[in-house]
């Protein structure tokens, strides 16, 4: 292996690779591309392009990768809930590097429609990339990545984020999560509000409302359609969903921002002790359920089920596969 004299620094090797797919940043993507912040979590209105500036962050990492240590190869994940939350920036990712000659046909594979594992591989065998799925956290222990794209990144559990994290120790790698808010209480905006200020994660993190897109509202955020959004949906949503930035509910306990002096992570499920399950129904929008136990004036949640398209029942029936389950005396 040869290494350069010295390292080409990441903002020139980004800015080669957009000039010559001929791509241009919208305003407020440009931060969190060229940042050197290590992990980076970036949450985006809907259609403001997380998927594509993913699949291009990514294709570039591996460029100053292999322009600053060529001849060691690389691994990059692509992690998701599930396989086909991946495929958005797998599809924008592989063809970027198809219009650079370095990947060929021959070399992708899609397993149905992106419903199973994909993966593709340049042509000299410097770069290969996967789709991981996140159902089962205690999988992803396996390989050490150079970097992970986490894919709507917002259905992540807790141990599912710190497990992407973990892995890249080794390595030293990079992250960038994306997604849209799915809610505002949680572990993943718990971290997003903890990467605005500075922090010792080596963490940044930004909110890309939808309107950064103007390709799609050439008017910005009084654009005709926006405004029509603004008008239809509750503040606290529109903000989520249109703008990137969490808010937590009105009827929360505490409704202004969760910060760390308030936030342990000892919470253990103790089978001496009563469970309650607090429930926020859902379908499509996600059925949510916190087990909890009232310990010495705290309140510890020591499990999460959180299922898309489920219905009340389903629910139940994985509830009932959780330890706790048989000590549950109150449910709301």
């Amino acid at each position: 292996m040869v290494k350069p004299a010295s390292s080409i620094p990441w903002s020139i090797v980004a800015k080669t690779h957009l000039a010559q797919l001929g791509i241009t940043l919208s305003r407020e993507m440009v931060d969190p591309f060229y940042n050197s912040a290590r992990f980076k979590l970036v949450m985006a209105g809907e259609r403001a392009g997380k998927s594509f500036t993913g699949g291009t962050y990514a294709a570039a990492k591996y460029m100053y990768g292999a322009m600053n240590e060529p001849g060691v190869p690389q691994l990059i994940w692509l992690v998701g809930k599930d396989y086909e939350a991946c495929k958005p920036e797998f599809d924008n990712m592989v063809e970027q590097l198809v219009r650079l000659d370095l990947v060929i046909p021959k070399d992708i594979f899609v397993r149905d429609g992106g419903r199973d594992k994909c993966s593709f591989s340049t042509r000299d065998g410097s770069l290969y990339v996967e789709t991981v799925t996140g159902s089962d956290p205690q999988k992803i222990a396996r390989l050490a990545p150079n970097g992970i794209l986490a894919c709507e990144v917002a259905q992540f559990t807790e141990e599912l984020f710190l497990r992407c994290v973990g892995r890249l120790a080794e390595k030293k790698g990079w992250m960038w999560a994306s997604g849209s808010w799915e809610g505002s209480i949680g572990y993943v905006p718990t971290i997003w509000r903890r990467w605005q200020a500075e922090n010792d994660d080596s963490g940044r993190s930004w909110a890309i409302p939808s309107w950064s897109n103007k390709l799609l509202y050439p008017d910005g955020e009084h654009d005709r359609e926006i405004e029509r959004m603004r008008n239809m949906f509750p503040p606290g949503r529109f903000s989520e969903r249109f703008g990137g930035v969490p808010v937590a509910p009105a009827g929360a306990v505490y409704a202004e921002d969760l910060t760390p002096d308030r936030i342990t992570h000892e919470a253990s499920y103790d089978p001496a002790l009563p469970v309650q399950a607090w429930s926020d129904p859902g379908y499509s929008g996600a059925y949510a359920v916190l087990a909890v136990q009232l310990k010495d004036n705290f309140v510890d949640i020591i499990d999460e089920v959180y299922l898309r398209e489920r219905t009340n029942e389903q629910t139940l029936d994985e509830c009932a596969t959780r330890p706790w389950w048989p000590n549950v005396s109150y449910g709301v």
